[in-house]
């Protein structure tokens, strides 16, 4: 048996959506928000049916030409980079090596010439971080809303 490991997507913590091809993911505790590059999509896309990172390395390295090893270093990191910013959440567990193989993209692309496998990467941003914090259903006392979570913060009234 191998070791390997699940990835779940924290959806405790994160909302997430595609919109006109791009994968948009927020972070509700810290505000910030992330869009991924065209092959963090992909990946995104996998988790959400494999959540393997074995199977989502050998799914990649099906869809892209490069040197496996690099492909592997690079997905693996994408992922540990993903659950340092709280999107993911793994899980070390043992399954067996013939376990089921990703199907997602895995028709024939021999026939055509396979793109270029490129790192894949998210940009975060901390501009709405405030506006995101806000919760306007706990956050109202006599000043009204809005109220701000963000610590050091006056309200319209100077409290704290």
């Amino acid at each position: 048996m191998a070791i390997d490991i699940r990835y779940t997507i924290n959806t405790s913590k994160i909302v997430y959506d595609t919109l006109d091809g791009e994968v948009i993911i927020i972070n509700f505790d810290t505000g910030n928000y992330y869009s991924l590059n065209k092959t963090g999509r992909h990946i995104w896309n996998m988790l959400e049916s494999i959540p393997f990172s074995s199977l989502i390395i050998t799914g990649i390295a099906k869809v892209y030409s490069g040197d496996a090893d690099y492909i592997a270093k690079e997905i693996t990191q994408f992922l540990k980079a993903l659950q340092q910013e709280e999107l993911l959440l793994a899980i070390e567990e043992e399954r067996i090596a013939n376990s089921p193989q990703s199907n997602e993209n895995s028709e024939s692309i021999d026939s055509k010439e396979k793109p270029q496998f490129e790192k894949p990467g998210f940009q975060k941003y901390t501009d709405m971080k405030e506006m995101l914090l806000l919760d306007p259903i706990h956050e109202v006392d006599e000043t009204g809303w809005p109220a701000s979570k963000m610590p050091g913060r006056k309200n319209q009234n100077n409290k704290l």
